[in-house]
């Protein structure tokens, strides 16, 4: 009778509620290594924050800050130095990015 049938009815609803529990799990897991690909791309060279929106924008600026302030050396710090200063050695090839009048802008535009 119908009792079987009832039964077969309430497993199928429960496989089903399975199955979406399961989906929406998937769809969180996916959701989270999205986020995470996206704070991994600040450390990256990727990343044209002119094209992102302005909440995006502060998103991203605030975790550069935090990854900063992580990496800063500060008064009192074992590494701190005051007024660092480098000598460098000539480059060994050209950047080209610096040739031309300093001066002149107007190629810029």
């Amino acid at each position: 009778g119908s009792g079987g049938a009832e039964a077969e009815a309430e497993a199928l609803r429960r496989e089903e509620a399975r199955l979406e529990a399961v989906r929406e799990e998937a769809r969180k897991e996916e959701e989270e290594e999205e986020a995470r690909q996206e704070e991994l791309r600040i450390k990256g060279d990727d990343l044209d924050l002119n094209a992102v929106d302005q909440e995006k924008l502060d998103a991203y600026k605030e975790q550069m800050e935090t990854e900063f302030e992580k990496h800063a050396i500060k008064p009192g710090d074992a590494k701190w130095q005051h007024d660092v200063q480098i000598e460098f050695e000539e480059p060994e090839e050209d950047g080209g990015w610096d040739d031309g009048d300093e001066g002149d802008l107007s190629d810029d535009f």
